[in-house]
């Protein structure tokens, strides 16, 4: 069976944060991407929507992952789901 990936990213008004969500044959990813060229300023964001993540995964309806990134400029938080991509029906 052929492995497929597909990818679709769009970005936001604010210059280098973006949405993507990859598709391959058993695994939806979404993710959001804080990456402008301030490593503080991404990090201020990132902190910012942390300390309300309670509040954010219930808006949501399912646990986030939330990457940091450390000392790397871009931060993110995602999601991903499992599933059957060859099933046409699911």
């Amino acid at each position: 069976m052929e492995h497929v990936i597909h990818l679709l990213n769009t970005g936001s008004r604010t210059s280098r944060i973006h949405y993507s969500m990859i598709f391959n044959n058993d695994k939806i990813l979404t993710s959001f991407a804080l990456g402008t060229h301030s490593i503080d300023a991404n990090k201020v964001r990132f902190n910012y929507l942390f300390e309300r993540r309670e509040q954010l995964e219930s808006l949501f309806g399912d646990p986030l992952s939330w990457r940091s990134m450390d000392n790397k400029k871009e931060s993110f938080i995602e999601c991903s789901t499992v599933f059957n991509g060859h099933n046409l029906e699911s």
